[in-house]
């Protein structure tokens, strides 16, 4: 049996305002928004958020931008963050897929040509 608020994860700060109950483990949240409107800073602040407290979470980074340096600023404990680089577009949700397996959180850059049932297979599985 779980217990509703070991299914939560608590998200502190200002991110936490706008997320009060946390993230629910199991659950889908889209995070995006244009080249530099800070959709990468709001999924490593999430990343943060959830290795502070020792669990773990990954990132799908087709294009291989996603920097350590810029993780380790958003406070993302990098012992505990995992990032798939220069995932090739055909192949991201197979990588996807495993990292859902084993991680509290996955952060994925999904292709533009991405196929709606591999999302809809990944949301299931998720």
């Amino acid at each position: 049996m779980v217990l509703a608020h070991d299914r939560m994860l608590d998200i502190p700060g200002p991110l936490g305002q706008l997320l009060p109950e946390g993230l629910v483990r199991g659950s889908v949240t889209v995070v995006e928004g244009a080249t530099g409107a800070g959709a990468t800073s709001v999924a490593l602040t999430l990343c943060a958020a959830v290795t502070a407290v020792g669990e773990w979470a990954a990132a799908v980074d087709l294009a291989g931008t996603l920097g350590g340096e810029a993780a380790a600023e958003a406070g993302v404990t990098l012992e505990r963050f995992a990032v798939a680089r220069r995932v090739p577009p055909d192949r991201w949700a197979t990588v996807t897929s495993v990292l859902l397996d084993g991680m509290s959180l996955v952060v994925v850059e999904v292709p533009p040509r991405a196929r709606p049932a591999d999302a809809r297979r990944l949301v299931a599985r998720a």
